[in-house]
């Protein structure tokens, strides 16, 4: 079990640079875990042992009390799909954002100071790019081990489709 904090994001595990206009989903999440400081490990119940392939094996929202929260970062921790723990950051950080129109067709989230704007699909997911940009910057480090657990995922639920 290792536990990636905002300072640690290689922590002895390869990563992989991803422009953040390219992050989505679960290595969005994760993304948006390290910017907001919240304890993240990785596997921390060893899952990988017997179920590599299970979404249960990924990143967790991990506390050290019992008391903490325990969430699946892309799973029960999704602020990039989820209104309800994006608009807290969306609010908080004064992210506006605008609907697709005729002259662009996604939705587009800018910082109140202009200096990041962000597009996607969703404006929570617009929102989200916006907000990680403006504290990790345009490209961010992801443990590779999270993209390949999310492309294994992927893979599985399209051979099963």
């Amino acid at each position: 079990m290792t536990q990636l904090t905002s300072n640690a994001t290689a922590s002895s595990k390869s990563t992989v640079t991803v422009p953040v206009r390219e992050l989505i989903g679960t290595a969005l999440d994760w993304a948006v875990a390290v910017c907001q400081k919240l304890p993240i490990m990785d596997d921390p119940m060893g899952f990988m042992k017997d179920a590599p392939d299970s979404s249960q094996a990924g990143f967790w929202v991990w506390g050290d009390n019992q008391k903490d929260k325990t969430l699946l970062i892309g799973g029960n921790y999704n602020p990039s799909n989820n209104w309800s723990l994006a608009g807290e950051i969306i609010d908080r950080e004064d992210i506006s954002f605008e609907a697709p129109s005729s002259c662009c067709e996604q939705w587009s989230a800018t910082m109140c100071d202009g200096d990041f704007k962000f597009y996607a699909d969703s404006a929570p997911t617009a929102s989200m790019r916006t907000y990680v940009a403006s504290i990790m910057g345009e490209e961010v480090e992801v443990p590779k081990r999270l993209l390949d657990l999310v492309a294994r995922i992927e893979a599985k639920k399209a051979l099963a489709a």
